[in-house]
């Protein structure tokens, strides 16, 4: 037996207000992705570039010469 179209109305009208709902609470399942949750987040933007910007300081001192220090600063090397 097939539902009364009122029926399958109300159903319908059920799902899109339960939707709307969701949307609006921000639990909708496409903004519970990290992604989504990265791009909503201004602190994980910028904790991001931190440490982006600190592995590329860290690659480019690898390649760099040290520097000697004054002299008297520091105990002599054996």
């Amino acid at each position: 037996m097939r539902a009364s179209p009122e029926a399958r109305w109300q159903k319908a009208k059920k799902v899109v207000l339960d939707e709307i709902e969701r949307l609006g609470e921000d639990c909708h399942p496409r903004n519970q992705t990290l992604l989504a949750s990265f791009i909503q987040c201004p602190h994980l933007q910028q904790s991001a570039l931190v440490i982006s910007r600190a592995v590329d300081a860290e690659r480019h001192a690898h390649s760099a010469t040290p520097l000697a220090p004054p002299p008297g600063w520091l105990p002599p090397l054996v």
